[in-house]
């Protein structure tokens, strides 16, 4: 639920050439690296059309109890939550009950710049809407019951983040109001539009929504990685609800998917809307650029639960991991899971540790600043933190840089490698790597 990693996947252009069980073979023993050196633990899938041709459950989803994982096992899958909560909006709109230019004041007049957000700028986090996980007040609360009055109270007293329409920024406050404002319009909970356009249609029966800690049977614990894997509290889902609530198998994710993409779920215009980015960003989903692709996708975290979606509407093939402890970058396990499919070669990763580099602070800031590229439809950012570089594209999680060089820095568990070019200007220019692909970003 909180803001996620999402780190730029680029790959040598997709190949058709055919699946094969060496591919595959080698993605379970990766999947299964991944797990003997307490990296991750949870479920993988890969679904062409509705045809599930790879899938695997590594780890424990009760470690106390030794239950080992089976594809099953129901995750909370966080932020995902947003797509099907656009979904209903879209819905709700071709219903005529509410529209894309309708105000966000005609329901919460209160909260900051309400007369000049709607609807649309929040599907797609144009809103300036401050994100209320962000808060430090929010980890007091997060395990309590939350009524929403309670919750837009606190809302009405976050300030703005950007003028609306200005930008576009991710906020889970945008879409947990989107789930009040479905209530409202409706007259119906949630949980009952959720059934009513989305599982029932679908038949989607190991998916679910409720507000509260209880865990549902098959249902995994998160954990965390402290010298050993620590159990995480459940949050009581109310703090979450329409931006972060939803559980469900990694099966029922990937029908979810594949449907909404692939069929008549939402009207021709719907769907295109969905789907017409703006900086990266669509209408409850997120795009993943590619040489020559570019994938649906949307991914959540929540207490020690990690989860990811990609799809691709042109070959009909989509990709999920769902995963409840975590200790690696999930963005370069999407990697090994598309090169597997496609074809293209991967590696199984080192899990050795490589020493640091110290570079003295002076040197850093001369690396702070904006990037851009016309060959990468991102910018990346980079600044300092705790004394350490960290990177961020458009629209996108941060994440560190470890120094291998005094100019040169890498993000080993995403194969992201940074080197910053000195100029008669100065450090003005960036070499930006992975997976094969190199880029030449140029300082603002």
């Amino acid at each position: 639920m909180k803001n996620y990693i999402l780190l730029l996947i680029t790959l040598i252009s997709f190949q058709s050439s055919a699946q094969n069980r060496t591919t595959y073979s080698k993605l379970s023993d990766y999947f299964d690296s991944l797990a003997v050196h307490n990296r991750f633990m949870g479920n993988a899938l890969i679904m062409k059309g509705t045809k599930v041709v790879f899938q695997k459950s590594v780890g424990m989803s009760q470690i106390e109890e030794k239950q080992k994982h089976t594809q099953t096992d129901i995750f909370r899958i966080g932020s995902i939550t947003k797509t099907y909560t656009a979904a209903i909006v879209l819905k709700l709109i071709e219903d005529k009950k509410i529209s894309f230019d309708t105000q966000l004041a005609t329901f919460f007049p209160k909260i900051k710049n309400a007369e000049d957000i709607t609807i649309k700028q929040m599907l797609q986090h144009a809103s300036g809407l401050a994100n209320y996980t962000n808060e430090e007040e929010f980890e007091t609360y997060m395990n309590e019951p939350q009524s929403q009055e309670k919750m837009i109270e606190r809302i009405e007293k976050l300030k703005s983040d950007f003028t609306p329409g200005s930008k576009h920024e991710y906020s889970n406050t945008n879409f947990l109001l989107l789930g009040y404002i479905i209530e409202r319009v409706s007259g119906k909970t949630y949980a009952q539009n959720l059934e009513q356009y989305i599982l029932q249609p679908l038949n989607l029966k190991n998916t679910f929504y409720s507000l509260d800690t209880t865990s549902l049977a098959k249902e995994s614990s998160s954990y965390v990685y402290q010298e050993g894997w620590k159990k995480m509290p459940n949050w009581n889902l109310d703090v979450a609800a329409a931006a972060g609530a939803i559980r469900a198998t990694a099966k029922d994710l990937a029908l979810f998917v594949r449907t909404l993409f692939q069929s008549d779920v939402l009207e021709k215009s719907s769907l295109k809307a969905m789907t017409n980015f703006e900086k990266s960003f669509g209408l409850g989903l997120l795009e993943a650029p590619f040489y020559d692709k570019k994938l649906l996708m949307h991914g959540g975290k929540i207490e020690g639960f990690h989860s990811q979606y990609f799809h691709s509407k042109d070959d009909d093939v989509t990709f999920v991991i769902l995963c409840n402890a975590s200790n690696f970058n999930q963005n370069q396990i999407a990697i090994a899971m598309a090169s597997a499919y496609y074809g293209r070669d991967f590696s199984i990763p080192s899990m050795k540790e490589k020493k640091e580099v110290t570079v003295p602070m002076l040197q850093l800031k001369k690396y702070v600043g904006e990037y851009v590229t016309e060959s990468f439809p991102l910018d990346i950012t980079v600044s300092i933190k705790d004394e350490k570089l960290i990177a961020q594209a458009t629209g996108q999680g941060a994440f560190p840089l470890q120094a291998t060089a005094l100019n040169r820095f890498e993000f080993s568990t995403a194969n992201i490698k940074i080197e910053f070019l000195q100029t008669e200007k100065g450090y003005s220019r960036m070499k930006f790597s992975q997976g094969g692909s190199r880029y030449i970003f140029n300082k603002k």
